[in-house]
């Protein structure tokens, strides 16, 4: 058991290195996102009420082993309510299920961005399409992300790019403090 409640927490403590842990508690501090949780395979219960966490992390779902999950009192809009009424296992199996739709619409994400329709996005169509979805990055930002996402180094982000880039996005649901998720809402895009 981790107890790490009332510790005046602005930021998930680094787990990684302690994957036999099976009780984690961050109740009552200042938590606004809750990073690497994956990473605790063991983890039969995890308490984070009391903080200022507004979505519970998709990769909760992939907590196999978890039993307890209690987050009472967090401002919380992600899942909605009618889904943070039930059970641990089928709140999992919620975020299980957004997980894989917002990876399914990666090829209408793919085709809304690629403008000329080459099979690539290019920075320009990473920008206007991040625009059209209200996703406002700053150009460091945006280099950060293509860089990091342009694995044949190509300068654009081909639609096998943008896969695995979506997948890590659906398990972590954000990245360094961005939520991208939003950026697969396409309903601005017509």
């Amino acid at each position: 058991c981790l107890d790490l409640s009332s510790s005046s927490l602005l930021n998930t403590p680094k787990l990684a290195l302690i994957h036999s842990l099976t009780d984690l508690k961050l109740d009552n501090n200042m938590l606004k996102r809750l990073n690497g949780l994956h990473v605790l395979c063991n983890l039969i219960s995890l308490s984070f009420a009391e903080n200022k966490i507004e979505r519970i992390p998709l990769d909760v779902c992939l907590l196999t082993n978890l039993k307890t999950l209690k987050f009472d009192r967090n401002p919380l809009c992600f899942p909605p309510p009618c889904a943070m009424m039930l059970k641990t296992k089928e709140i999992q199996l919620y975020l299980k299920a957004h997980a894989f739709l917002l990876v399914e619409r990666t090829r209408d994400f793919f085709d809304a961005f690629d403008e000329d329709r080459s099979g690539l996005i290019s920075k320009n169509e990473f920008v206007a399409g991040l625009y059209k979805v209200n996703l406002k990055l700053s150009q460091k930002e945006i280099l950060e992300v293509l860089g990091e996402h342009d694995q044949d180094s190509d300068g654009s982000i081909s639609f096998p790019e943008l896969k695995a880039f979506v997948a890590a996005i659906a398990l972590s649901e954000e990245r360094d403090g961005i939520m991208f998720t939003n950026a697969l809402d396409l309903s601005s895009l017509g």
